[in-house]
């Protein structure tokens, strides 16, 4: 069973196959395939699957465990189909995303569970793990993990990305998550990451950059100000890759980034972790910080 531990891993063909289209998707050079069909008989799930696909019973048991089964029933929400033995109904709408290779893979280090607070999860998340799953699996989920550690209705509420360590928060009810998406919304969590550049940083910025036509806000603290420099990155915004486009708009790029800036090849991987979150909650302010143990060896966690 393959060990995914870099930003090389079989997940991240999980986003790249996001963009795929049709109905039935061959990835190019591996055996992932994707299938969609609408139900005109009540018949057994797992049956159906395997007479449909060729797949061997054990291999569609295993794809539906790990959350690679779709199902759409009339106006019900989409849902992962888990139950080998769910009877599917004409008209249902089902989707198979299967690949060997991301379905096989496994993670070395697991979430932790940092705090909870009452329906609020504070949580660590490791390089490698999604915050969600995709359509192609979500057995390695933080979402998921959660649900399978006495949480069955947590729920994501804000993403940090698959190469990014770092405190995430999740919610155990609906309503709960509505209210932390407006703290988030509004602004009023704070979003505190450490980040290994390239180049010198000699003293505080703030980055305006605008990112995908909207107005984006870092601050940018140096720790180290020699090359390599350490520098904590406030962000008053969320946009896609913020903390590393601004950092490569600025001549600094995070070390271990593939896909922004020059120079910043790095073996060991993304050199950045959002170690910190600050959000109000029940009349306290809440300072999550990642414990001491888990920061990553070329960090150095300043002082509050």
């Amino acid at each position: 069973m393959p060990i995914c531990s870099n930003m090389r891993s079989a997940h991240l063909k999980c986003w790249q196959k996001h963009r795929l289209t049709g109905s039935m998707r061959h990835a190019m050079g591996s055996e992932a395939r994707q299938w969609q069909w609408v139900l005109d008989v009540e018949v057994c799930a797992a049956d159906w699957l395997a007479k449909e696909t060729g797949l061997s019973k054990g291999r569609v048991k295993d794809a539906m465990n790990k959350g690679a089964v779709l199902l759409k029933r009339g106006r019900q929400p989409e849902k992962r189909l888990r139950r080998a033995t769910f009877r599917l109904l004409p008209g249902d709408r089902l989707a198979l995303n299967h690949d060997p290779e991301i379905l096989a893979c496994t993670l070395e280090q697991t979430p932790v569970l940092i705090s909870e607070q009452g329906d609020v999860l504070e949580v660590y998340k490791p390089v490698g793990w999604l915050s969600q799953g995709s359509p192609w699996g979500d057995h390695l989920s933080v979402e998921r993990w959660l649900q399978t550690q006495g949480y069955p209705d947590a729920r994501v509420v804000h993403r940090l990305d698959r190469e990014t360590a770092g405190v995430m928060l999740y919610a155990r009810r609906r309503h709960v998550a509505g209210t932390l998406n407006q703290l988030f919304q509004n602004r009023r969590v704070r979003k505190l990451y450490l980040a290994r550049v390239a180049g010198h940083c000699p003293e505080p910025m703030t980055v305006q950059e605008p990112l995908d036509g909207k107005s984006s806000v870092s601050h940018v603290r140096p720790l180290i100000k020699q090359d390599p420099a350490l520098v904590e990155v406030d962000i008053e915004t969320g946009r896609f890759h913020q903390v590393r486009r601004h950092l490569a708009h600025m001549r600094l790029p995070v070390l271990g980034d593939p896909r922004y800036g020059e120079g910043n090849a790095h073996p060991d991987g993304l050199h950045l972790v959002a170690y910190r979150l600050i959000y109000p909650w029940k009349g306290q302010l809440r300072d999550v910080r990642i414990p001491e143990s888990l920061m990553p060896p070329w960090s150095i966690a300043p002082d509050a």
